[in-house]
């Protein structure tokens, strides 16, 4: 019977190794640099599931089938596909052509609605916005945790980092069903097949 990676179990281990109620001056400090790492993937672990739930609805498709489709999806591409999305929430007010920054392959169109004088305006909700701010920044921090020596991480940094991923998870599990994130979940998919 397989065990398999629970983003829920992963964020309260985060929680634990970051001391959250264990009083001043605990844990010891290389705990916090693994609450880090448990938080970013509490959170990579929440996306790839939304993904593949999105990929394989077919009640036919067994926990199984979703655990092995999980292995086709890497950080890398969580991590474009994020910054994608998190570009096209950039732009304040309506822009002609797409922002500066992305590619162009549609994302702009996916997730802005047209505007006036054929110009379209930014159309990313908030709590997609929250998965898209966090998950770059929760991958960089979690790298500099794992392998960078000279990274600091004190107890208040790493709640931090474990509120930040608790607060992403939390708004992609209010709302997996909403367009958006369907859109997203879609776009982490077609750039795992690509490569």
């Amino acid at each position: 019977m397989p065990d398999p990676i629970r983003p829920q179990a992963l964020l309260e281990q985060a929680r634990v190794l970051a001391g959250f109620g264990a009083g001043r001056g605990r844990p010891r400090t290389i705990n916090h640099r693994r609450a880090v790492s448990a938080a970013y993937y509490g959170l990579y672990h929440s996306i790839i599931g939304h993904v593949v739930q999105h990929v394989l609805p077919d009640p036919f498709a067994d926990d199984d089938d979703r655990l092995l489709a999980t292995r086709f999806i890497n950080h890398a591409d969580v991590n474009v596909v994020a910054k994608w999305v998190g570009g096209c929430a950039a732009p304040s007010g309506p822009v002609s052509g797409r922002p500066g920054g992305l590619p162009d392959n549609g994302v702009w169109q996916l997730f802005s609605t047209p505007a006036s004088q054929g110009t379209r305006q930014a159309a990313v909700p908030s709590h997609l916005r929250t998965v898209v701010d966090a998950f770059p920044v929760l991958m960089d921090a979690r790298h500099a945790a794992d392998y960078d020596h000279l990274a600091t991480f004190p107890k208040a940094t790493a709640q931090a980092f474990v509120e930040e991923a608790e607060a992403a998870c939390a708004a992609l599990d209010q709302n997996s069903d909403e367009p958006y994130v369907r859109r997203f979940s879609a776009l982490v998919a077609f750039k795992a097949r690509r490569t």
